[in-house]
């Protein structure tokens, strides 16, 4: 008994040609009897009998078997491609360096397997490209190095599968490009080095999952719109670092992003509106006393997991960078609450890699007292809680049986006040009050004077840039 595996059948060259020649039935028929088969189109060209030239080449409705199938290097001819509703299989399929000719290109409805889609370096024509409404796979989609027409190019509603895809280095001309409602899976996606022509970019209402975007060093010539973007928590990086942008340039979501925007290095040419967005750092534990003495001990390399955000730290220490560029573009656009929103995450990010601890314990004592500047309720609440609360001290000491809890409210007032020249004199009657016209005043009490005047002087300073930024223009 042969252990041989039956080889695979292949339909290539002339006799795959002829096959296509026949039409759709035939075709159809052919690969419900060899379902597994291979076919090689590769290095072939498309024409009619005696080499004359075709008007259209067309493969509507047609299914492709699991196998490999091979467009490698083949000239498809200068007018239009339909794959409209075609069916490929399990296999790989390959478009490298294939040439599509002048005409218009149409994959749309068009459904790919499970293996990888390689359009690599293949060169389309002059017409319009469109591939709404394609579904791909788990495999990788690669647009690498592809040379796009002049025509519009449509990925509206395409989906590009759980795999990686990329448009490294591609090249796109005077057209339109839309990814309108398309779907990026959780694999990476890059746009790397494109060259998105003089045409309007739009990418709106379009699905990220994969945790990894960028469109390093892309040149965008005509204006481009990122608007209204879904699934933004999952990315961990989005990145147009090192992009130049001649034209208006749009970037809006209404909801949180899991990272913060990368325009770092960014060559700006025109307006920037990035006012809509809201970023927050991928974070992880950072070591406290704690943990510290219990790794030293134990001799484990496992930190305890942290209670509460002021014990964690940005993932990325390059965070910090991000959200300061994200400022001065808020700053250059006179958007202040978003400049000073930026600059607050500026400086979060930064806790565990640039500052020291006694940095951060200010930063914590900023965000308590006053959210860093962007609340006037807070330092409003804590004056209050200050004033009661001195009294309170004030009157539990006091050494009058009569004095009453009204004269320690007068009393701790005129510390919070204290520059004012009407708190003398009252801090002085209520000192009467409350410990005697002859009796000398604690030394305790003088010194939780003092302590209630300097905090009072850092709240005063808080309500006061609080109701700043509330009101600038």
């Amino acid at each position: 008994m042969s252990d041989k595996k039956p080889t695979r059948k292949v339909l290539k060259g002339e006799d795959a040609i002829e096959l296509w020649r026949r039409g759709r039935e035939v075709w159809n028929a052919w690969v419900e009897q060899n379902p597994e088969a291979d076919v090689n189109f590769s290095s072939q060209s498309f024409n009619g009998p005696n080499n004359l030239p075709l008007r259209s080449v067309d493969f509507t409705g047609f299914i492709f078997p699991n196998g490999f199938i091979n467009f490698a290097d083949a000239k498809l001819g200068d007018g239009n491609v339909w794959f409209v509703d075609a069916e490929f299989g399990r296999g790989n399929v390959n478009f490298y360096r294939t040439k599509f000719g002048k005409g218009n290109v149409s994959f749309s409805d068009a459904k790919f397997g499970s293996g990888d889609i390689n359009f690599a370096n293949a060169k389309f024509g002059d017409g319009h490209i469109n591939f709404s409404n394609t579904e791909f796979n788990t495999g990788t989609v690669d647009f690498s190095y592809v040379e796009f027409s002049s025509g519009d190019v449509s990925f509206h509603g395409t989906n590009f599968g759980e795999g990686n895809t990329y448009f490294i280095g591609a090249t796109f001309d005077r057209g339109d490009i839309r990814f309108y409602e398309s779907s990026f899976g959780k694999g990476q996606l890059m746009f790397d080095n494109t060259d998105f022509g003089s045409g309007a970019m739009l990418f709106e209402k379009t699905e990220f999952k994969s945790n990894c975007v960028t469109f390093r060093y892309c040149n965008f010539a005509g204006p481009s719109h990122f608007v209204d973007l879904q699934r933004m928590d999952c990315p961990r990086t989005f990145s147009f670092e090192g992009a130049g942008f001649e034209k208006l340039f749009t970037f809006s979501h209404f909801g949180i992003m899991g990272c913060p925007l990368d325009l770092r290095r960014t060559k700006m040419s025109h307006d920037v509106v990035v006012n809509d967005i809201q970023c927050q750092f991928d974070a992880e534990p950072m070591p406290n006393w704690a943990s510290a003495a219990s790794q030293y001990w134990s001799g484990m390399p496992e930190r305890s997991a942290p209670v509460w955000r002021w014990t964690t730290k940005a993932s990325d220490r390059e965070d910090s960078q991000r959200f300061r560029r994200l400022k001065e573009l808020a700053l250059s656009n006179r958007n202040h609450a978003k400049a000073l929103e930026f600059h607050v995450q500026e400086i979060q990010s930064k806790r565990g890699h640039e500052t020291r601890w006694w940095q951060t314990a200010a930063q914590f004592l900023f965000w308590l007292l006053g959210d860093y500047g962007r609340s006037v309720f807070r330092p409003f609440i804590w004056l209050i809680a200050t004033w009661v609360g001195f009294a309170a001290y004030f009157f539990a000491y006091s050494t009058e049986q009569s004095a009453k809890f009204s004269a320690a409210l007068a009393y701790s007032g005129s510390h919070m006040l204290a520059f004012i020249p009407t708190g003398r004199t009252a801090r002085l009657q209520g000192q009467e009050w409350l410990f005697g016209e002859d009796t000398l005043v604690p030394a305790s009490a003088l010194g939780v004077g003092a302590a209630e005047s300097i905090l009072s002087v850092i709240l005063l300073f808080l309500l006061g840039l609080g109701l700043r930024n509330l009101f600038r223009v």
